[in-house]
C-alpha cells in the first residue's frame, strides 16, 4: 500500500464533513480540523489538547467546531482554542443546558473571587461578592424585561436613581409608565434638568388617586401650595327628596295654606291680609348629627319675612335673591325643616323656593365631604366651609372671613403657639403670650386719698373752677388698690406719679418723690394670705427745664417692682411723698393729681372670682 493509500484510509476520510487532519504546507505539519455532526467526549478537553488514555494529542491553535451537541462528563476548559475564551451559541435556540442536577451553570472566577455565577437550583444570578458591589451596563436602550415582575429581596430593599453626570437641580432621575405603542402615561420624580421639583404627572387625563384603608389618613408635612380647584368626589347622604319639586307637587313635604308646587316650585302668595303659613319637609334629623341645608330662595313684593328653622335652629336667610342658601348646622333636636312666613302690612308678598337639599354622611361629616371652592389669582373662596381637621394652617396676605365662623378647641393667632401670640382656649378664654401682652394703669386717684393730720398736701386752684393737692416738702398722702385680675402673675410691677407745673420758672428747678408700698397676695390657703411684712421705699427725681410753661403736665416714673412674687387681686397699700431734691426747688410747690401703676395682662380677666 502506497503512502497515499494509508493517509487517504488513516486520516483523510474523503470528505469535508468528516476529515480529521489537514496538512499546511507553510508549517509543514498536520493540524486539527474538526467539523463533525455530533462529538461524545467522556475524559478532559482543553480544546487544542486531548488528554485520551494518558496519551496526549495536540490539535494546534486553530477553532474548534461544533455542528451537533457536544457532551462533556469531564472539564471542559476554553484557551486558544477558543476565540479569546467566549462560546458562541450559534444555534437557533441559543440554549446553555446544565444536565445531571448541577446547581451551578457558569462561574467567573479571578483571583479566587466569584464575580458571576448563575445558580440554577436557586434560579439566581449572583454579581460580584461580599467586598465588591457590581455594576451593570446596559448599552442602546437600556434594559428590558418581557415577563414577570422585579423584586428586590433584601433586609433593607433600596431602589435607588443616580444622576451619573449632573449634581443638584441639574440631576435627573424618574420612573415613567408607557402603553402598549410607546406612549407615556405618566412618570414620577425629577424629570427636568432645570430645577429641583419632585413630580407626580398623569399625562393621560386621568386621575392620580392616594387612597387609604380603614382608619388610615393621608397626612402632608410641609406647607401646600393649590394652584387648581380643590375638588370632592365623596358624594353626601341626600336627606330632602322632591327638592325640586320637579313633579308638581308637595311630595314628602306638608305644606299650609297658600302653598303652591304646581309650577315645579314651592310658592307662597300672600295678598296682605296678614295671614302666614309653613311648609315642612318629612325627614327627621337625628340629634348630634352635622348637616347642610342647601335651597334657592327668592322674595319679592311687600315687607314680609320667612324664617327657617331645622333640627333646633334657627337660620337667617340673609344671602341676596336668586343665590344659593347654604346653612352647616348640627342637631339639637328632632324638629322638621320648617319655613314659616312672614306678615307683610300691606301689599303682595311671594316666596319661591327650590332645589332645597339636606346633605349629611351617616359615617363622617368634614370638610372633604361638602366643600365647594374656586380658585382665582391666589386667593380661595368658598360659600360654605367645614373644617374639622387636628391642625389648620392658614399663610396669606390677607384672610377675610364673611359670616358667622364657629371654632372649636384651642386656637392661637400670632406665630403660631410658639412664643408671641394669642391664644382661645378650648373654653373660649383668652390669653396674651410673648409680644401679645398688653400693659395697662392702675389709676389710684389723690384726691379722694387719706390726709394726714400732719404734711399733709394743700387742696388749692388747680384750672379753671377745678381744685387738686399741691405738695410741699415732706407732705404725704396714703392709698390702698387691688392688682388687676388681668395681671400676668410674676410679672414687674411699675409705680410712676401724675402731676403739674405750678408756675413759670426763669431758671432749672428739680422735685422728688418716693413712694413707700407693701404688697400681699390675697387667699393663697383658703380664707387667708401673705403676712404683710415690711414695705419697700423706691424714690425718682425730676428737673423742670427753665421757662417750662405754667401747668405743664408731667409724669415721674418711681421705681419697678421686678421680685416676681405677686399674683392676680393682690392687695397694694402705700405713700406717696415729696422729698427734699438734690437741686433747687420750685417757688411754688407742684400739683400732684395721682398715682399710677403699670402692670403687664396675659388675659381679660382671671377665670374665676378667686383664681387665674
Amino acid at each position: 500500500m502506497d503512502l497515499t493509500a494509508l493517509i487517504d484510509q488513516q486520516i483523510d476520510r474523503g470528505t469535508a464533513t468528516n476529515q480529521l487532519l489537514v496538512w499546511n504546507n507553510t508549517t509543514q505539519r498536520f493540524e486539527v480540523s474538526v467539523s463533525l455532526d455530533g462529538l461524545t467526549l467522556n475524559l478532559p478537553v482543553i480544546a487544542g489538547t486531548v488528554n485520551a488514555g494518558g496519551q496526549t494529542t495536540t490539535f494546534g491553535t486553530g477553532l474548534a467546531t461544533f455542528g451537533g451537541a457536544v457532551t462533556a462528563t469531564g472539564t471542559l476548559t476554553a484557551n486558544s482554542a477558543f476565540a479569546n475564551g467566549v462560546i458562541t451559541l450559534t444555534t437557533s435556540s441559543g440554549e446553555w443546558v446544565v444536565q445531571d442536577g448541577a446547581t451551578t451553570a457558569w462561574v467567573v472566577t479571578a483571583g479566587g473571587n466569584d464575580y458571576f455565577t448563575i445558580d440554577t437550583s436557586g434560579e439566581i444570578i449572583i454579581l460580584g461578592n461580599a467586598t465588591t458591589n457590581p455594576a451593570i451596563n446596559f448599552p442602546g436602550s437600556g434594559l428590558t424585561t418581557h415577563h414577570g415582575n422585579v423584586t428586590i429581596l433584601s433586609p433593607t430593599p433600596i431602589l435607588v436613581f443616580q444622576d451619573s453626570n449632573s449634581l443638584g437641580a441639574a440631576s435627573v432621575g424618574y420612573i415613567e409608565w408607557k402603553d402598549s405603542g410607546g406612549g407615556r402615561a405618566g412618570f414620577f420624580g425629577n424629570h427636568s434638568s432645570g430645577n429641583s421639583d419632585l413630580m407626580w404627572k398623569n399625562e393621560q387625563a386621568g386621575n392620580i388617586v392616594i387612597q387609604t384603608t380603614g382608619a388610615g389618613t393621608i397626612k402632608l408635612v410641609g406647607p401646600v401650595l393649590l394652584d387648581k380647584p380643590l375638588v370632592s368626589n365623596i358624594v353626601p347622604n341626600e336627606n330632602a327628596t322632591n327638592g325640586d319639586f320637579a313633579t308638581g307637587d308637595f311630595t314628602n313635604w306638608t305644606e299650609g295654606a297658600i302653598w303652591d308646587a304646581s309650577t315645579n316650585k314651592a310658592v307662597w302668595t300672600e295678598n296682605g291680609v296678614g295671614s302666614s303659613s309653613t311648609l315642612v319637609h318629612d325627614f327627621v334629623p337625628t340629634i348630634g348629627e352635622l348637616y347642610v341645608v342647601v335651597l334657592d330662595y327668592d322674595d319679592f313684593g311687600g315687607s314680609g319675612t320667612t324664617k327657617l328653622e331645622f333640627a333646633g335652629n334657627i337660620l337667617a336667610l340673609i344671602l341676596p335673591d336668586g343665590l344659593a342658601q347654604r346653612f352647616i348646622v348640627r342637631a339639637t333636636t328632632t324638629d322638621k325643616l320648617t319655613f314659616t312666613t312672614g306678615h307683610p302690612p300691606s301689599g303682595t308678598y311671594t316666596v319661591n323656593i327650590d332645589n332645597v337639599s339636606i346633605l349629611s354622611d351617616s359615617v363622617s361629616f368634614s370638610a372633604n365631604n361638602f366643600i365647594d371652592t374656586t380658585y382665582s389669582g391666589g386667593k380661595i373662596s368658598s360659600e360654605y366651609l367645614l373644617l374639622d381637621v387636628d391642625v389648620l394652617e392658614i399663610t396669606t396676605d390677607l384672610l377675610t372671613i364673611i359670616g358667622d365662623t364657629n371654632i372649636t378647641g384651642v386656637t392661637t393667632l400670632g406665630d403660631g403657639g410658639i412664643i408671641d401670640y394669642s391664644e382661645f382656649e378650648d373654653d373660649g378664654t383668652l390669653e396674651f403670650n410673648g409680644a401679645a401682652t398688653v400693659f395697662e394703669d392702675i389709676v389710684i386717684s389723690l384726691s379722694a386719698a387719706k390726709v394726714p393730720a400732719a404734711n399733709a398736701p394743700t387742696w388749692s386752684g388747680f384750672i379753671s373752677n377745678l381744685n387738686a393737692y399741691t405738695y410741699g416738702l415732706n407732705d404725704f398722702q396714703e392709698f390702698t388698690s387691688e392688682i388687676a385680675h388681668s395681671y400676668k402673675e410674676g410679672s414687674a410691677i411699675e409705680f410712676h406719679i401724675h402731676g403739674a407745673t405750678n408756675g413759670l420758672e426763669g431758671s432749672d428747678k428739680t422735685l422728688k418723690f418716693e413712694i413707700e408700698y407693701e404688697l400681699v397676695d390675697n387667699q393663697t390657703s383658703g380664707i387667708f394670705g401673705d403676712v404683710y411684712a415690711g414695705t419697700t421705699i423706691i424714690n425718682a427725681e425730676v428737673t423742670i427745664p427753665s421757662g417750662t410753661t405754667d401747668k405743664t403736665a408731667f409724669v415721674i416714673t418711681v421705681g419697678t417692682d421686678t421680685t416676681g412674687n405677686f399674683l392676680q387681686a393682690a392687695t397694694l397699700v402705700g405713700r406717696v411723698r415729696r422729698i427734699a431734691s438734690s437741686g433747687t426747688e420750685p417757688a411754688s410747690d407742684p400739683f400732684v393729681l395721682q398715682v399710677g401703676v403699670h402692670i403687664e395682662q396675659d388675659t381679660v380677666g382671671s377665670r374665676t372670682a378667686l383664681t387665674k
